[in-house]
């Protein structure tokens, strides 16, 4: 079973800007599609890729700087967190940390934060807002739900 960090009162974090997470998928809901325009590769409904040197990395890179950071998507800006349903975890077994923050989500669902410890900005900065992350990740899955029931 794969293990998860999950975000505790004492999990930080401050983006570093360090680009780690510009090479990841990011799987775009219909506005972001339309607001990006000429950066999406349709087919996938991700950022285009271009190469930077030997790596592939997101088009909206620019000399090592997002060139829409303010505004870019919202998967992007929740990295490296992963809000999910609480009732999921207990569904598949997983166990969960007595130290792990339960969220309520907008949904009124029961919402925990898993993060990729790979990203150099765990560790680093301040709490996260993290009804934020969970905000964030109900209002993208929820996109994709309107995008299913339209086709």
């Amino acid at each position: 079973m794969a293990d998860f960090n999950f975000v505790t009162p004492s999990t930080c974090f401050q983006c570093s800007r360090c680009t780690h997470c510009c090479s990841l998928d990011v799987m775009l809901s219909d506005e972001e599609l339309t607001s990006l325009a000429d950066n999406v590769d349709s087919k996938w409904r991700t950022t285009k890729k271009v190469m930077d040197g030997s790596n592939l990395t997101c088009s909206l890179l620019q000399d090592n700087a997002c060139k829409i950071y303010e505004s870019r998507p919202k998967l992007c800006r929740v990295y490296p967190f992963f809000a999910i349903p609480a009732a999921d975890l207990e569904r598949f077994g997983i166990p969960v940390p007595d130290a792990a923050i339960h969220l309520i989500g907008d949904d009124g669902e029961k919402y925990l934060i898993i993060y990729d410890d790979a990203c150099p900005g765990v560790g680093r900065g301040v709490a996260c807002n993290w009804s934020e992350i969970v905000s964030l990740t109900i209002s993208h899955l929820s996109e994709f739900d309107r995008h299913k029931e339209s086709t």
